[in-house]
């Protein structure tokens, strides 16, 4: 495989890696958040805070998304020689 120039502007690797795993990182916290809000919120009968906790958890799958989005446009530059 043949190594590409960045465009002017790019991003390092190590900032793109950077950035990837940050979203990872996001989006786990905010899932266990958000799913622990849902268990309380169930237990208590609570439905503004079940309301919250399905905020909470929409947050989480967003910024997964966003890494999915990121990881396959990584392995798209990564398979163009």
């Amino acid at each position: 495989m043949r190594c590409r120039t960045p465009s002017p502007g790019a991003a390092t690797g190590t900032a793109r890696l950077d950035e990837l795993h940050a979203h990872a990182r996001t989006a786990g916290e905010q899932l266990g958040v958000g799913l622990r809000q849902y268990a309380d919120a169930l237990d208590a009968g609570d439905a503004v805070a079940l309301q919250a906790a399905v905020g909470a958890i929409q947050a989480a799958v967003a910024e997964r998304d966003e890494w999915v989005r990121q990881v396959t446009a990584l392995q798209g530059e990564l398979a163009t020689p």
